[in-house]
């Protein structure tokens, strides 16, 4: 598959860690361009946003369903939307381990984790 063919599908996606300094709160989010996140995210922002973490995911789906997973996993920290209670470093770590969870996964493998994750937290 060429590039040409790649961007038309989608192309790439990211799962990101973003703040301001190293310390909590952090969001995590996915964007397809990290770049034009940043800038929008600082918008927001009185302080300079940091991109702490990237984690760069084969297509913006699997950046998406990586996201949910990765926030349903530290659903305990979440303060609002996409922002937790963790520091940077242990938003990198839930990132990572949730890739090395669901590496091999199809994304018809990563629903059905999603709705899994999603009825043990409904309880």
């Amino acid at each position: 598959m060429d590039k040409s063919s790649k961007r038309k599908r989608g192309g790439f996606g990211f799962v990101y860690v973003m703040g301001v300094g190293n310390s909590a709160p952090c969001k995590i989010g996915h964007t397809n361009n990290l770049k034009r996140r940043s800038k929008a995210m600082q918008t927001y922002q009185p302080t300079k946003v940091q991109i702490h973490y990237t984690k760069k995911c084969s297509s913006i789906w699997r950046a998406k369903r990586l996201e949910f997973l990765v926030h349903q996993h530290l659903q305990d920290h979440r303060l609002m939307g996409e922002w937790f209670n963790l520091s940077p470093y242990k938003c990198r770590k839930a990132i990572d381990e949730m890739v090395s969870k669901y590496k091999s996964f199809t994304l018809k493998e990563m629903d059905a984790a999603l709705r899994s994750e999603k009825k043990k937290h409904n309880r």
